[in-house]
């Protein structure tokens, strides 16, 4: 989600063209509405008995959330692969996360919650929450040039067969024989060592291949829950989240796959909107999945998600909803960059000689 520029010629920094970049403005929509479905609470309204066209709709809406986070982890490697660690990146990075922990902890203590010290510290995920994304993300950047110095000594086959190793472990050893393998940091650096294979070998195939493979890895992820729907099986029996849409399933990762290769051999030119938007995305994870309490005064009592549980606007609702929080978060994120970070960072660099 930071906006690394690696490539230079004549000592200019190549601007990045907007296929990636619009990727991450759909992987983060895709995580918005994931969190629009769950963290709201509304399906929690579904009863498979009696199964209505909102409620399969929230179903097939939710499966973006851990798609979402793979396809970054995805970038991360394609990306940092040919990158070299720079401090004052995480420092940004870790400026950034205590920003908007310190924003919302102020906005809410505005609108009249009240947290003890601890509390407040707690919202800060770099401290606690170690299975979180974001404290994974950070990890994940502060070794990235450990792991590229591993796989660059390895050729194809050699790479081939480490991931190999690694997605038995992490999907077929679970998935199939119900082992428990998941560990987040782990998922994310094999999924970050795809992408970096991903760059490193070039993978060819013209865009509509990628498109087909993408619209038909997306039916089986879709007609996997609809199977379970008609088998009116619901998650006091057998949780089919568990088997078809939790991160490290092969239902999950196919589609980021793919998706990603459709996005990657895309020729979209560099496009001034699209990168800013792309730009905005970490924060705009940061500003809407802050705590609980935010999540429920955002999804609860601002948006009202669940009255809309047998509205015949549900999808129009969750459309608005989605493209306004990345709307709204997306002008604080430009306000923070433009006027704030320019001032820390140059504090740190001249404080610290960072």
């Amino acid at each position: 989600m930071v906006k690394l520029c690696c490539r230079r010629q004549m000592g200019v920094v190549k601007q990045r063209d907007s296929n990636i970049e619009l990727l991450r403005v759909v992987a983060m929509l895709m995580i918005i509405l994931h969190h629009y479905c769950l963290n709201s609470g509304i399906q929690e309204l579904i009863d498979v008995n009696h199964l209505t066209a909102n409620a399969v709709l929230l179903q097939l809406m939710s499966v973006g959330g851990k798609l979402g986070i793979n396809v970054f982890f995805l970038i991360s490697g394609y990306y940092l692969y040919y990158c070299n660690f720079k401090a004052l990146h995480i420092v940004k990075m870790l400026a950034e996360v205590i920003f908007y922990t310190l924003l919302v902890a102020i906005f809410l203590h505005v609108i009249g919650y009240r947290y003890t010290i601890r509390e407040y510290l707690q919202m800060i995920p770099v401290l606690f929450g170690v299975n979180d994304f974001v404290p994974v993300y950070l990890l994940l950047y502060l070794i990235f040039p450990y792991i590229n110095r591993l796989v660059q000594i390895l050729n194809n086959k050699e790479y081939s067969l480490l991931l190999g190793v690694l997605l038995f472990y992490f999907v077929i050893e679970q998935s199939v024989f119900n082992q428990n393998t998941w560990n987040y940091f782990g998922w994310g650096v094999t999924v970050y060592m795809i992408g970096a294979y991903i760059r490193r070998f070039e993978i060819e195939k013209k865009s509509l291949h990628y498109g087909i493979f993408t619209i038909m890895s997306f039916g089986v992820l879709w007609g996997g829950i609809l199977i379970f729907d008609l088998l009116h099986i619901d998650n006091s029996h057998i949780n089919w989240y568990y088997f078809i849409v939790d991160s490290n399933k092969l239902t999950m990762i196919v589609p980021a796959v793919c998706l990603f290769l459709f996005f990657s051999k895309l020729h979209i030119n560099y496009s001034f909107l699209i990168n800013e938007l792309a730009a905005c995305s970490f924060g705009v994870f940061l500003l809407h999945t802050a705590n609980s309490t935010l999540r429920s005064w955002l999804w609860g009592d601002l948006l009202h998600v669940k009255d809309f549980f047998d509205s015949g606007i549900l999808v129009v609702h969750a459309f608005v909803s989605i493209c306004l929080i990345y709307a709204v978060s997306s002008i604080i994120d430009v306000l923070r960059r433009k006027f704030l970070e320019p001032k820390v960072i140059s504090f740190l660099m001249t404080k610290f000689n960072i």
